[in-house]
């Protein structure tokens, strides 16, 4: 199976964008996929962002093909990353066409 570039982008800063990129740097091959992070967000693929409600932040991911969101649970972290990545790589959503024609 050929293997399917995906570009990652977020509103996240500091800390939260740290972990993301250092998560990407140690592994960013998952089955089929090889994740990126981007800074250009017209591009990506999958957008991750963070809402904060009340005194919680929540972490969300959309996955822009199918818009559809995922959320990032209890927090996030290199578990949850990591877990995530996993996830992403057994949906359909990249399976058929890869990632953003764009790239």
């Amino acid at each position: 199976m050929e293997n399917i570039e995906i570009l990652i982008t977020s509103s996240l800063d500091g800390r939260d964008l740290t972990i993301i990129k250092s998560i990407l740097n140690i592994k960013n091959h998952y089955g089929n996929l090889i994740f990126k992070y981007s800074d250009k967000q017209k591009n990506s693929d999958v957008f991750i962002t963070k809402i904060y409600e009340g005194s919680i932040d929540k972490y969300y991911v959309l996955l822009k093909k199918d818009k559809t969101t995922v959320s990032i649970e209890p927090n996030l972290n290199q578990r949850t990353l990591r877990a995530l990545f996993e996830y992403l790589s057994q949906l359909d959503t990249f399976a058929v066409t890869g990632g953003s024609k764009d790239h």
